[in-house]
């Protein structure tokens, strides 16, 4: 970014994590709460300099502020390029998240998402549910994005959906 000093003579990427809090009202429809959850990251977007440990630090919880993360990766892995008789290729990796739990949504032709979780904090069931209820989401969304979020059903994952909520 510009207005970081010295970026031009950097190599790779700058990311930075904003913490967006999301509040959903009762009655909201999908349309709106997509809506509203861009206004929200756009505008913390102002933010973007403040230092993930700063704010952690700055409240009672500390590192237990935030324990999950939905990141939208804004590049394609898997698209090469020449340049000028320059190869650019993909490589595989391995990324360590700091998340209990990370939700990755990675574009293409088609997107792919990816669930990154803590084994420590979530067992298999609790993650088969969360996969459920983002394909019962997503499907709900392909349907019908006037749809209220309370009219979505939550599936029957690992047993019948006994309102369970992350840890």
């Amino acid at each position: 970014p510009e207005s970081l000093s010295g970026s031009d003579r950097m190599v790779g990427l700058c990311i930075n994590t904003i913490p967006v809090r999301i509040r959903l009202g009762a009655g909201m429809v999908i349309r709106q709460i997509a809506r509203t959850v861009q206004e929200q990251a756009l505008a913390a977007s102002d933010h973007h300099f403040c230092d993930l440990a700063e704010i952690q630090n700055a409240t009672a919880a500390r590192r237990k502020l935030i324990n999950h993360i939905v990141a939208v990766e804004n590049f394609p892995r898997t698209s090469s390029a020449t340049i000028e008789g320059m190869s650019i290729r993909p490589t595989a990796s391995h990324e360590q998240i700091g998340y209990d739990l990370a939700l990755v949504v990675v574009p293409g032709d088609s997107f792919e998402i990816e669930l990154h979780f803590n084994r420590a904090a979530f067992d298999n069931g609790a993650t088969d549910r969360i996969i459920g209820h983002v394909r019962t989401l997503l499907g709900a969304v392909i349907e019908n994005q006037e749809m209220r979020l309370e009219a979505v059903d939550p599936p029957r994952v690992g047993g019948a959906f006994d309102g369970d909520a992350l840890p």
